[in-house]
């Protein structure tokens, strides 16, 4: 920027405390438009303003490379406040999730010894009956009816 006010720069000191400060001005406001056309250039001015030139166009690239730093950190920022965001998102989601695979994990297990309980009550029914019919068989239980018939008499 070519304003007419020169800016201002801090010098600090090895404490980091403010010493005073210095005006920073632009080099090439002062110096002529076509160097070649001034007459008082000669061919020191020459190699001083060339280095000048390099200088401001160094200078101007610093600058833009800054320029693009600062875009990509506010970039990066918005990136984060996006991440975050859907790291708070995936958070509840989970607590969520967690409750409910405790509850699917509770009923799970309930169906589980239901089923167990089931199988046991049946295993020992075809049991009783298989012990009935073989009991009947053997011709224990006729002969148990026919002694109580002989008693009775």
């Amino acid at each position: 920027s070519t304003s007419a006010e020169p800016h201002t720069k801090l010098i600090h000191n090895r404490h980091h405390r403010p010493a005073a400060t210095t005006a920073v001005r632009n080099p090439s406001r002062y110096m002529p438009k076509n160097p070649e056309k001034d007459p008082l250039m000669s061919a020191a001015n020459e190699t001083e303003y060339s280095k000048l030139d390099e200088v401001q166009d160094q200078v101007n690239q610093v600058k833009g490379v800054m320029q693009n730093n600062i875009k990509a950190v506010l970039a990066r920022g918005e990136n984060l406040d996006d991440i975050e965001g859907k790291a708070e998102n995936l958070a509840d989601t989970s607590a969520g999730f967690h409750q409910t695979s405790k509850k699917v994990k509770s009923m799970m297990c309930w169906k589980y010894i239901k089923a167990n309980v089931m199988l046991t009550v049946l295993i020992l029914v075809i049991l009783a009956i298989i012990i009935v019919i073989a009991v009947c068989a053997s011709g224990h239980c006729k002969k148990d009816n026919h002694d109580d018939n002989n008693n009775n008499n």
